[in-house]
């Protein structure tokens, strides 16, 4: 079964004021890969599609170990969190949530958690700005006949 991932995020659209009308093309490509992304699945938009939805369901269960572990000062479970999420997010291209996210991993696998909050902070930034940007791709796709 599919999950619906504009459904799943509009809660986030609303939040942050974003709305598809102003998410063209030119401001997903500021959070995102689109052609990079579609490459990766080897010019399958239904395969992109299908992955996006995925994002959307395991995303807020990511970010919950990160807040967990980056709370508690566990290194290896944010190692793993921060590392899966670094991956997920470098399918799609998106450079910024990628480099927080490593940064967070790399911190924690270091053991130099010092300033934690400020990495994590970044991150949740990054990740704010990468969900409707996701939304939108996602609409575009299947607006686009990939599906």
């Amino acid at each position: 079964m599919r999950v619906n991932y504009l459904a799943t995020s509009k809660k986030k659209m609303s939040e942050s004021r974003a709305t598809e009308e102003n998410f063209g093309l030119a401001e997903i490509k500021k959070v995102l890969d689109p052609q990079l992304a579609l490459d990766r699945m080897g010019g399958d938009g239904e395969i992109l599609v299908s992955l996006l939805d995925l994002f959307a369901t395991e995303l807020p269960s990511i970010m919950s170990s990160i807040r967990v572990a980056a709370a508690s000062h566990d290194g290896p479970a944010l190692n793993r969190a921060a590392h899966r999420l670094k991956g997920s997010v470098s399918v799609f291209g998106a450079e910024a949530a990628a480099g927080a996210a490593l940064r967070l991993e790399t911190m924690a696998r270091e053991g130099t958690m010092g300033d934690i909050r400020g990495a994590q902070a970044e991150l949740e930034k990054e990740i704010a700005r990468l969900e409707p940007a996701l939304v939108q791709f996602r609409t575009q796709l299947l607006s686009s006949g990939f599906s």
